[in-house]
Order: C-alpha cells, then sequence, then structure tokens
C-alpha cells in the first residue's frame, strides 16, 4: 500500500467520522461514493467496485454500531427486551430481502 493511498484512506475516514459527528449523517452516506472513486481511480474491475464499496462502508458501519450500543448500555439507555423481540424479524427480513 503506498502512502498516497494511506493518507487518502484516513482522510476520508476522519471526513466522515467529522460528518457523520457533527451533522448526524450516517458514513455510508458519504464513504460509499467517494470509496466507489477511490476503487475506481486504482482500477478495480467496474464490475465490483460499487460492491466492495458498500460493503467497506457497510464493515466499518458494524463497528460503529457496536461501540455505540455499548456505550448507551454502559448508561442504561438500551432496552434489551424490545431489542430482543425484534431481533427475529430483522433477520428474517434481512435474509429474504436480497
Amino acid at each position: 500500500m503506498d502512502l498516497t493511498l494511506i493518507a487518502v484512506l484516513l482522510l476520508l475516514g476522519a471526513g466522515a467520522g467529522l460528518a457523520a459527528g457533527m451533522l448526524g449523517i450516517g458514513g455510508g452516506m458519504l464513504l460509499v461514493p467517494f470509496l466507489t472513486l477511490l476503487l475506481d481511480w486504482r482500477g478495480v474491475a467496474p464490475d465490483l467496485v460499487i460492491h466492495m464499496a458498500i460493503g467497506t462502508s457497510l464493515a466499518t458501519i458494524l463497528f460503529t454500531s457496536i461501540s455505540s450500543v455499548r456505550a448507551h448500555h454502559k448508561r442504561g439507555a438500551v432496552q434489551w427486551r424490545i431489542a430482543f423481540l425484534l431481533a427475529p424479524g430483522i433477520l428474517i427480513g434481512s435474509w429474504i430481502g436480497p
């Protein structure tokens, strides 16, 4: 990995994190378009670019979501009973959806 790519990725991550924190927009809203451009610039096959951008964005969202749940749980702000009641429907819907 070259230093230019590392710098661009760090800048993209910092920009998306700052915008998400200050404006409340999801990181995926910024990450997917910019990752699409970046992956295209790096020569990734055109039929894979969008899939890789969305997958990468979802992977980052997974980790930020886990971090958020932990922080809210520490404050007692998670109603686990409701979460467990919703979970089966969410899993079934996400399995059937695609």
